[in-house]
C-alpha cells in the first residue's frame, strides 16, 4: 500500500506544480512601465506584483534597485532609456523567471480627458479633479492646465437653459506640448417662466360692496361691514396676501443636471387697527369744521417674503422675515367743510422680527430675534403736501448665534 500512496502524493504534487507553472505565464514581474527622466536622474518607479504566499522567495536583478530585492514589489531608479529587470521566484515547485522592461522617456503626452460630472453652473470654477486625466507615462495629471478656469453662460440670445463650453487641457514638458479638448454643459438659472399676484382682503370687501349696489333691492353691504359713522372710533382690518411668482430653470447640483423651480415672494400680512377722532371742546362748529384730536392703535404681523427653491439635493427654503409690530399714533387736525386742511401726527412703532433659512443637508438656521423701537412724525396740508421725519430709538438682537 505504501508505494501506491506515495505514487498518489507524487502525482498530486506534480499536478500542483504544473498548475502553478501554467499560472506563472501571468508575468509575476508585472507590466512594462515608463517613467519620465528627470534632470537630476532621481526618477523612481515601482515594479512587480503583490504576492501574499509566504512560501515564495524573490530575487531581483537590474540597475539601481533602491529597496529590498527579495520582495515581490521593489522600487528602482532606471538610469538608461531602456532598462531590463529580471526576477527569480523560488517556490516548492522550483525556480521561475520573469522580466519587466522600464523605459525612461524625456516627454509626457496627454492621452485622454473624460469629464466626471455632467455640468456646471454659471460662474463655477473648473478643477482638474472633475476629470479623469490619462497621461503617458501615467500619473502626471497634476502637470495639466485647463482653460478657461471659470465657466460662464451669459450670452442668452438663444434663450436656451444650457450652453456647451469647450475646455482646453494642455500638458507641457521637456519642450513638448500636447492638448486635448472636452465639452461641458453650463447652466444659467436665468431661463425663466414666471407669474405672480397679490390680494388685499380690504379690496375684496370693496368689490363686494360695489357688487351689492348693482343688485336691485340688494342689501347695502356697506352698512353691514362698517360701524355707525356717528361713533368716534372706527375699527379696521386688512390682510395682504402676496401669491408666489414661479420660476422654472435648469441647474447643476453637485455635478448633476436637475430641473428646478423657485417659488418666491410669498407673504401674508394681517393688520388690525382702531382710529378715534374727538372734536376739541370749544374749537369746533357743527357743519363747518374745527379741530379734532386723533388717536390710533394698530397691530399686525408679517410672514415672508418666503422663497423655496428646488434643485434636488441643493434645495433650500428661506423666510426673509417673520415679524410683528405695534403702532401707537396721536395727532391733531383742522377740518373745514368736511375737508382736511392741516393735520399733524406722531407715531411710536415697536417691531420684532426674525429670519430663518433651511437648506438640504444643513438643517435650519435662525437669524435671532431683532427688536426695534422708532418714532415718526408727519405734517400734511390739504391732503396734498406731506412732510415726514423719523428716528430710531433703539435696537436689540436676542438669541443670535
Amino acid at each position: 500500500m505504501k508505494p501506491v500512496k506515495s505514487l498518489f502524493v507524487t502525482a498530486f504534487i506534480l499536478s500542483a506544480c504544473l498548475s502553478l507553472h501554467a499560472q506563472s505565464n501571468a508575468h509575476f514581474a508585472g507590466e512594462d512601465k515608463k517613467v519620465v527622466h528627470l534632470n537630476d536622474n532621481s526618477q523612481q518607479v515601482e515594479i512587480g506584483l503583490p504576492d501574499s504566499d509566504p512560501t515564495h522567495c524573490y530575487e531581483w536583478s537590474g540597475p539601481n534597485i533602491l529597496t529590498d530585492p527579495h520582495q515581490p514589489v521593489i522600487t528602482v531608479n532606471p538610469p538608461d532609456p531602456t532598462n531590463v529587470y529580471t526576477v527569480v521566484r523560488h517556490s516548492t515547485c522550483g525556480p521561475e523567471t520573469d522580466e519587466v522592461v522600464v523605459s525612461s522617456v524625456d516627454t509626457i503626452s496627454l492621452v485622454s480627458v473624460t469629464p466626471l460630472r455632467e455640468c456646471y453652473n454659471d460662474g463655477d470654477s473648473v478643477h482638474l479633479s472633475d476629470f479623469d486625466i490619462v497621461t503617458d507615462p501615467p500619473g502626471y495629471g497634476s502637470l495639466v492646465t485647463v482653460s478657461p478656469q471659470v465657466v460662464y453662460n451669459v450670452l442668452w440670445t438663444d434663450l436656451l437653459p444650457e450652453k456647451p463650453i469647450e475646455l482646453t487641457f494642455s500638458l507641457r514638458y521637456g519642450g513638448h506640448t500636447s492638448t486635448k479638448k472636452a465639452t461641458v454643459d453650463v447652466y444659467n438659472e436665468g431661463f425663466t417662466v414666471s407669474a405672480g399676484s397679490s390680494v388685499h382682503l380690504r379690496n375684496i370687501q370693496k368689490a363686494l360692496e360695489n357688487l351689492a349696489k348693482l343688485v336691485e333691492k340688494g342689501k347695502d353691504i356697506t352698512k353691514v361691514l362698517s360701524k355707525n359713522k356717528a361713533s368716534p372710533c372706527t375699527p379696521g382690518f386688512d390682510a395682504a396676501l402676496n401669491l408666489p411668482s414661479v420660476r422654472f430653470f435648469r441647474a447643476c447640483c453637485n455635478g448633476n443636471a436637475v430641473q428646478g423651480f423657485t417659488l418666491s415672494g410669498i407673504s401674508f400680512a394681517p393688520t388690525i387697527s382702531m382710529d378715534c377722532y374727538f372734536p376739541l371742546p370749544g374749537c369746533s362748529v357743527r357743519g363747518l369744521g374745527g379741530f379734532n384730536v386723533h388717536f390710533g392703535l394698530a397691530a399686525g404681523a408679517t410672514v415672508g417674503p418666503i422663497s423655496y427653491t428646488y434643485k434636488g439635493d441643493c434645495s433650500n427654503l428661506t423666510a426673509a422675515l417673520i415679524g410683528a409690530f405695534v403702532q401707537v399714533s396721536g395727532g391733531v387736525e383742522f377740518e373745514f367743510l368736511d375737508r382736511d386742511i392741516l393735520s399733524a401726527q406722531l407715531d411710536l412703532v415697536g417691531t420684532g422680527s426674525t429670519s430663518v433659512n433651511w437648506t438640504v443637508g444643513e438643517g435650519i438656521n435662525w437669524g435671532g430675534l431683532t427688536v426695534d423701537l422708532s418714532v415718526a412724525g408727519s405734517v400734511t396740508f390739504l391732503s396734498l403736501f406731506t412732510k415726514s421725519v423719523s428716528a430710531p430709538l433703539g435696537q436689540h438682537v436676542f438669541f443670535k448665534d
